[in-house]
C-alpha cells in the first residue's frame, strides 16, 4: 500500500469514530512518513487548533522498504493532546512486531475562549460588545477560563482586564443569593431537632457564606450560611 492510501485509511478510521488505536499500512517507513502520521493523530484528536508539535528523534522506528508494515499509534482514551503527549507505537510485518515502544511529543494547541475585546475597567458590567472568541494557547489558560461568553453578559468585573485577556470565572462578581433587608427562611438545626423560622438578612451574602439575620420577633441577631435558594442554615 502506498502511502497516499495509508493516509487516506488514517483518515477513514477517525471519520468513523474510532480514535483508538489509528492503523495504516505503509511499504516503508521513513521519519517523514511517521511524522506525517504522528502529527496527524494530534491533530484529529485535539479538540482545538494546533499551533506545533515537537516529535523528538525516532530512528529507532525507520524501517526499510518491504511488502508491507503495519503502524499503530495510540494515545490513552483521556489524554490531552497538550504539553507533553506519550504516544504508543507498534510495527509489524506480516503480524510479527518489529518495533514497540512510547514516545513523547510536544504539543502547543489552543482553545477557543473568550477574551476581553478592548480594555475593561474593575466594576464594569459586561456586555456582548465587551467580549469575543479567539484561540489562545493552553499554556495561557486556567482551569476556570470561560469557552462561552453569554453567562457572563450582565456581569461585573472584579478587577481590571486589558484587551486580548482571557476571562476567567475569578474575574466576574458573583451575585449576593440574599441582598439586605431580604425577608429568608432559616433553618435552625440541633441533632435530630429542627426548626423553621422567618426573618431579615442584615447584610449582603452570597452562595456559601455566613449571613447574620434578625428573626421576625427577636432582637437578637444570629448567623448561619446562606445556601443556594438562600436558605439560612444555622447549626447548634
Amino acid at each position: 500500500m502506498t502511502f497516499r492510501n495509508a493516509f487516506i485509511a488514517l483518515v477513514i478510521a477517525f471519520a468513523s469514530g474510532v480514535p483508538q488505536p489509528v492503523c495504516a499500512e505503509v511499504s516503508s517507513l521513513d521519519r517523514e512518513t511517521l511524522v506525517t502520521m504522528i502529527e496527524d493523530v494530534v491533530r484529529r484528536r485535539a479538540p482545538g487548533p494546533v499551533s506545533s508539535i515537537e516529535v523528538p528523534p525516532i530512528d529507532a522506528f525507520e524501517l526499510a522498504e518491504v511488502d508491507g508494515y503495519d503502524v499503530s499509534i495510540s494515545a490513552h482514551p483521556d489524554q490531552e493532546m497538550a504539553g507533553w503527549v506519550p504516544l504508543n507505537i507498534t510495527i509489524s510485518d506480516r503480524g510479527r512486531v518489529m518495533r514497540h515502544g512510547v514516545i513523547t511529543v510536544r504539543v502547543d494547541s489552543e482553545r477557543m475562549a473568550v477574551v476581553a475585546a478592548r480594555s475593561l475597567s474593575s466594576g464594569a458590567t459586561l456586555t456582548r460588545d465587551d467580549l469575543k472568541r479567539e484561540p489562545q494557547p493552553v499554556a495561557n489558560l486556567s482551569e476556570d477560563w470561560i469557552a462561552d461568553p453569554e453567562p457572563a453578559v450582565g456581569k461585573s468585573l472584579r478587577r481590571s482586564l486589558r484587551a486580548g485577556a482571557p476571562l476567567r470565572e475569578r474575574h466576574l462578581e458573583v451575585q449576593p443569593a440574599v441582598r439586605r433587608g431580604d425577608t429568608v427562611k432559616i433553618v435552625l438545626s440541633s441533632g435530630a431537632l429542627r426548626i423553621d423560622a422567618v426573618g431579615r438578612a442584615l447584610h449582603d451574602a452570597r452562595q456559601g457564606e455566613i449571613l447574620r439575620v434578625r428573626s421576625r420577633g427577636s432582637k437578637r441577631a444570629i448567623e448561619g450560611e446562606v445556601d443556594e435558594a438562600g436558605t439560612v442554615h444555622v447549626f447548634q
